[in-house]
């Protein structure tokens, strides 16, 4: 039973250790063929587009997919989303992303006692589809919120808009209004812990917090492309990443890399030992088998030496009594002694038996095969 125990765990963390080589093999083929794709803009993949076009001789009016995945690079704008050395009328990976505003306002019922606080802000973020963090690209505002998300944060902002706001409007003039105004803010302060122990994230009439890209920053997006040839526009479906650049998706891969070698690494140590393990053990019912083979055949042997000694001893006894040649066929009379062979019979001078010495009279002779 321990053999299949050993045996069983050298087997699973062999096909396990496989499966990671397996997938490191392919992750590094990966990021060798991705370590020498280059960058291009979108008026550097049209241009290249259109050059092969030209060469292969493809009708006007189809579209041209291009087969291998492609490094574009891109600038993003408030007013178009993607913008770059662009052929005129050329629309670029508009699909990939849509506008919204970081600081939103949220309409309340007309029973809510406290005002609205956060005015509408100008800066345009992107929101963007991407399995990868950009913390490069974040509004400290956002980064803020994300790494400190508590009530005393969301209240010190709200407290710092209402400020504004006051400065804004003049209302420390007016003595009375400051009182209700400060009130006010007393109860949305308490509305907000409540509300965020309550939903555990972003709070009506505060912040609608979103990460995203900062106006006129430049990314990296990697995936196929599609260019109508008709239309004169490019296009990239179902992005496999949105970068900052080409060497963070280098790094990621080089991480994930580093990741299976530990992880082989690790699964080598129980794989070795239960390898060595099962090797003993083989070896050791192996050397067994090969005794009790051993004991067997010698056994066998013993007993065919017993046999044939046996037979040897039962055939000297069968022997004449005078030549120690030929076997006894004499019974001798009156005595009935059988000692004697044919042969010899003929050849004693004294007709008497050689064990008792009785005189023979007669004899009788057998044929034995």
């Amino acid at each position: 039973m321990e053999i299949i125990g050993y045996g069983g765990l050298f087997i699973s963390m062999g096909v396990t250790i496989g499966q990671f080589l397996k997938n490191y093999g392919i992750l590094n083929l990966k990021y060798k063929r991705l370590e020498q794709l280059q960058v291009s803009t979108p008026q550097q993949l049209v241009d290249e587009i259109e050059k092969e076009l030209q060469q292969n001789l493809v009708a006007s009016n189809l579209s041209f997919i291009r087969k291998n995945q492609v490094f574009i690079e891109g600038v993003i704008s408030s007013n178009h989303l993607v913008k770059s050395i662009l052929v005129q009328g050329l629309e670029v990976l508009y699909s990939l992303f849509y506008q919204k505003e970081l600081f939103t306002r949220r309409e309340y019922s007309k029973n809510a006692f406290f005002p609205l606080l956060l005015p509408e802000s100008e800066k345009k973020f992107v929101k963007i589809a991407s399995n990868l963090f950009l913390k490069d690209y974040e509004s400290p505002q956002v980064c803020d919120i994300q790494k400190k998300p508590n009530t005393n944060i969301q209240a010190a902002l709200v407290l710092l808009q209402m400020k504004a706001n006051f400065v804004k409007r003049g209302i420390f003039s007016n003595i009375m209004h400051s009182i209700i105004d400060f009130t006010k803010l007393l109860l949305t302060i308490t509305y907000l812990k409540f509300n965020y122990l309550r939903k555990k994230g972003t709070h009506e009439g505060t912040l609608d917090v979103e990460m995203g890209l900062k106006n006129n920053s430049l990314v990296t997006i990697f995936g196929d492309i599609i260019y109508d040839v008709r239309n004169k526009k490019l296009v990239m479906e179902n992005p496999l990443y949105i970068l900052k650049d080409k060497e963070q998706l280098l790094k990621l891969l080089q991480k994930r890399l580093m990741q299976r070698r530990i992880f082989i690494l690790i699964l080598s140590i129980p794989f070795l030992i239960g390898g060595f393990m099962f090797l003993k053990k083989l070896i050791e019912v192996v050397q067994k088998y090969i005794q009790i083979k051993r004991d067997k055949l010698i056994t066998h042997l013993r007993e065919k030496m017993d046999l044939i000694a046996q037979d040897k001893n039962i055939g000297d006894n069968q022997k004449c009594n005078i030549c120690y040649s030929n076997l006894r066929n004499i019974i001798l009379k009156p005595c009935l002694h059988m000692c004697l062979c044919y042969s010899c019979l003929k050849r004693i001078k004294k007709q008497e038996c050689p064990i008792c010495k009785a005189e023979i009279i007669s004899y009788i002779e057998l044929f034995l095969k």
